[in-house]
């Protein structure tokens, strides 16, 4: 087994070094079978699950350094990008001080923690790359779904008990939740954890949607990719991790919400269609688990969720974040002290219990990198909203645009409640943000395959020194 893993690794490293477009589909493989393998491996070792940075560590590397013209094209067009990436990388220095003084392993931890936020930054610039091509995006998303269809076979093979090598936890590890008079087994299948299960799952659900729906007025729906879709849903039930059910449905609202505001045509029929497959899916899954009182304990702990997202946000993040800031100071307690895999730079934690996204940032960052984070939120806010008022002229374009920023929000919303899926594996946290790159990277795309009348793009965005000549039919004025 590790000598399977090793060639995977060096086989898609080598392949994306030759074409970075390439090693991300095998990167997709490589995602889906790391954990299977390391689970058949004698001791099972960490780095059989975090040798794909490896693979995106060539991928970022090859992208980065062979697409010189779509990033002086990106800069010019947005600087808010580079404006929010410079007050990113910022908020990281100060809590990376802090791990070096701190601790006798500073160095190591601080670059743990460095990989989890800078690899998913690196990501959003790799989306704008890949977007320049709509069909490498759709083919991205087909890939995810057969391979992690396949691979979460395991999910109700573990279900029915079957004894397969692979199945189970790591090393064994069980996760059961208690409730009054409920009893929730959740299920890791091929994944290591059920949370990586249901992470991989609810991207199946949303990327079969996108794949099943016609992508213009000439494309015709797909309804074979809905089987996927009906598919990922079960697989996310029986994993029972409620917070990710967040992913597919914040994703719908988000979408749907976009579909309307800026593809009138057609977005009624869309809604609705959409709406009586969730309906039919939901009442299916209903049906079907009646008499299993596995799956009905699944049931009544789901349907727990929506009573539970006020009070959980509250405690889980807000007081969370007072309580960490209570507790470490204003400064924090030093960057990777609260990512997944600190472990292994032998230091002593204390008071490390933020299983949220907000009191990780707390306790990692302090408070004058959070204030950092958010200086650089708001350029990137402002950066989406520059590129959503330009109208795109590729109908396709306009679809998975707004998919992007959706599978963007819908992350965040799970990150919010949880952390430990992104901040241990820096693959689960570059996905949503090449996506995020994406809705810049169509942008670009769009409008290099426009007829070249040149006039300059205006508004507060633009300046004479950095602006970027664009067809007048593919800009709107931004300042009325």
């Amino acid at each position: 087994m590790t000598i399977l893993m090793v060639g995977l690794l060096v086989v898609c490293s080598l392949v994306a070094l030759a074409n970075w477009r390439h090693g991300i589909f095998l990167s997709v493989i490589v995602d889906a079978l790391r954990d299977p393998i390391r689970k058949m491996t004698p001791d099972q070792p960490v780095w059989m699950s975090q040798g794909i940075v490896l693979v995106w560590a060539v991928i970022l590397f090859s992208c980065l350094t062979g697409n010189g013209r779509t990033f002086r094209d990106i800069r010019a067009m947005f600087p808010r990008l580079r404006e929010g990436a410079i007050f990113f990388i910022a908020a990281l220095i100060p809590g990376a001080i802090l791990s070096f003084i701190l601790y006798q392993n500073g160095w190591f931890l601080a670059l743990i923690g460095g990989m989890s936020y800078v690899g998913p930054l690196l990501g959003l610039y790799v989306g704008i790359c890949f977007a320049d091509n709509t069909r490498d995006i759709v083919r991205l998303m087909q890939i995810y779904v057969v391979v992690n269809s396949l691979v979460l076979v395991g999910s109700l093979a573990e279900q029915l008990g079957w004894d397969w090598p692979g199945l189970g936890g790591l090393l064994g590890m069980v996760w059961i939740r208690h409730m009054p008079g409920v009893l929730v087994r959740m299920v890791s299948g091929f994944f290591r954890s059920p949370d990586i299960a249901g992470l991989h799952a609810a991207h199946v659900v949303v990327f079969s949607i996108l794949l099943a729906i016609p992508k213009s007025r000439r494309d015709m729906l797909r309804p074979h990719w809905f089987v996927s879709a009906i598919w990922g849903i079960f697989t996310l039930f029986i994993a029972g991790r409620r917070k990710m059910f967040a992913i597919p449905v914040v994703f719908l609202l988000v979408w749907i919400y976009l579909e309307f505001s800026r593809r009138q045509r057609g977005s009624r029929n869309l809604l609705a269609f959409i709406g009586l497959a969730i309906i039919v899916v939901g009442g299916g899954m209903i049906y079907f688990i009646q008499g299993d009182e596995q799956l009905e304990h699944h049931q009544v702990y789901m349907s727990t969720t929506i009573f539970d997202i006020a009070p959980k946000l509250y405690d889980n993040s807000l007081m969370s974040s007072v309580v960490t800031v209570n507790q470490s100071g204003i400064l924090g307690s030093g960057l990777g002290v609260a990512t997944q895999g600190a472990q292994y730079a032998g230091i002593e934690r204390t008071k490390v219990w933020q299983e949220d996204g907000l009191s990780r940032l707390f306790k990692e960052l302090g408070v004058p990198g959070v204030l950092l984070l958010i200086f650089a939120g708001v350029q990137f806010f402002k950066a989406l909203r520059q590129a959503f008022r330009i109208q795109l002229q590729d109908p396709v374009r306009v679809l998975l645009q707004n998919a992007g920023i959706a599978i963007f929000l819908a992350n965040l919303a799970c990150f919010v409640v949880s952390h430990q899926h992104i901040s241990g594996d820096v693959t689960n946290g570059i996905m949503p943000l090449l996506f995020l790159g994406s809705v810049f990277g169509h942008v670009i795309g769009d409008k290099r395959r426009l007829p070249s009348v040149p006039t300059l793009v205006t508004g507060a965005q633009a300046s004479p020194s950095s602006a970027l000549l664009l067809p007048p039919q593919a800009t709107r004025e931004q300042n009325p």
